[in-house]
């Protein structure tokens, strides 16, 4: 628990006003804002989420939804990602990894997605901003309808087997934050 952090803060539970950097299970700082952050991809691929922590290191919990692909799949996740502000231009790095499980299947059926983003944003205002992103995703998957669960653009970078299959493809993103 500290007040206002300048430099590293470090542990499992990270209270404070402000901090540069927190990294923990539980980051919770009061005067650094929760946003709201939802996307669509070039694919269709819908996301909106949480993204909360430090100033210059945020987590976000996210959600979403790929309508477009032969089986429609839902995503849940965890992301940790770097921000770097200049005034009102930034930039972001984020980790996402997220579970996907297709429509109508039980939730025990799932893939794995990790999705790795660059983006570059405008801040127009404290609670307001917009950016764009170049994801490159890879999904894992031991289901056997392996290519209804992504999109047309993925390629298959594993063997044809029944086995797991690994799918990579690029993604181009535009968001909003609030």
């Amino acid at each position: 628990v500290a007040a206002n952090v300048k430099g590293v803060q470090l542990g499992l539970v990270n209270v404070g006003q402000t901090s540069d950097f927190s990294l923990g299970l539980l980051n919770v700082m009061v005067r650094e804002p929760l946003y709201v952050d939802a996307s669509i991809g070039h694919t269709g691929s819908l996301t909106a989420g949480l993204k909360h922590g430090s100033k210059y290191i945020r987590w976000s919990y996210l959600g979403g939804f790929d309508p477009f692909i032969p089986a429609p799949t839902w995503r849940l996740g965890l992301g940790l990602g770097a921000h770097v502000p200049f005034e009102k231009l930034f930039f972001d790095l984020d980790l996402i990894g997220m579970g996907v499980v297709a429509a109508g299947d039980p939730i025990y059926r799932t893939s794995q997605l990790v999705d790795l983003r660059f983006a570059v944003g405008w801040q127009f205002a404290r609670r307001f901003a917009m950016y764009a992103a170049l994801d490159a995703k890879a999904q894992i998957s031991a289901l056997t309808n392996h290519d209804e669960l992504v999109p047309g653009i993925a390629q298959r970078v594993s063997a044809d087997t029944d086995t797991a299959q690994v799918y990579v493809w690029p993604e181009f993103t535009l968001g909003v934050r609030f």
